[in-house]
């Protein structure tokens, strides 16, 4: 006959066992209800800085068009204007006024065009009809025809729409890097890639200007260089961005959108 203590002892276990079954299974679950609140927390705060974001790139892109409309209105009219003027000027007798007023023509002419491209790439609009790659061949080709920079463009893989709004940041992005590369990294040489495959599409952006030190430009902003203008953006369109630098090697850029359809 089994002993009552020893009966006591097994009820015991299997109490303390099932015990501490049940708590196992408890911290289980108050662990995964931590996990989904701060997974929550995270995708509230993630969806909260993109809802930012998104404001402040339409934000930009409201203005950007309202200058646009301005230069095409108002200053492009004003150009012209002066111009006329200076037509109906009747010739002098002396041939070196006769130079300054065709000089001045020439200029004012020259003003009026880089003024009309000036609008058009500012204008959302120009981007979603010319599309991604005409739009950033024609703006490397502006850059080329001052000769103080030596340029190329190219394309690989099946060229494809990525969506207006895609396209539309994308272009912003080359922008800032252009005009990082014209006005700081005195390079000589831009290079641009476009590459499309059936599921990505990479930008990648090269010059061979003096460089920077990446790990000091993601702890504090290099003035002037607008690389966390470019985050954000890319950040915007949920796309990957790397860059590689340093110290008289120049500068190259890949950005990446993945899973496209």
């Amino acid at each position: 006959m089994e002993h009552p203590a020893i009966r006591l002892i097994v009820v015991v276990v299997i109490v303390l066992i099932i015990a501490c079954f049940f708590i196992v299974i408890l911290v289980a679950l108050v662990n995964k209800r931590r996990r989904m609140h701060a997974e929550e927390k995270m995708r509230m705060k993630y969806d909260y800085e993109r809802e930012i974001l998104k404001t402040q790139l339409e934000i930009q892109e409201s203005t950007l068009t309202n200058i646009s409309q301005e230069i095409h209105d108002n200053i492009g009219q004003v150009l012209s204007l002066a111009k006329i003027t200076l037509a109906r000027i009747g010739e002098s007798d002396t041939p070196l006024v006769n130079q300054r007023i065709a000089e001045t023509r020439t200029l004012i002419g020259k003003a009026i065009q880089d003024l009309r491209d000036l609008s058009k790439t500012m204008h959302p609009q120009y981007i979603f009809d010319r599309g991604l790659e005409k739009s950033i061949k024609t703006e490397l080709e502006n850059i080329a025809s001052t000769e103080l920079f030596a340029t190329s463009f190219s394309t690989e893989g099946v060229v494809r729409n990525l969506g207006p709004q895609n396209e539309l940041i994308l272009f912003r992005i080359v922008q800032e890097l252009l005009n990082n590369a014209v006005k700081y990294s005195k390079a000589t040489n831009i290079k641009t890639v476009l590459t499309y495959t059936p599921t990505d599409f990479t930008l990648y952006f090269a010059d061979d200007g003096i460089g920077y030190d990446t790990a000091l430009a993601e702890q504090a902003e290099k003035p002037g260089l607008g690389m966390k203008t470019i985050r954000n953006r890319v950040a915007m369109i949920g796309a990957n961005y790397q860059a590689e630098s340093s110290a008289g090697n120049g500068t190259k850029v890949f950005i990446t959108l993945k899973a496209l359809k």
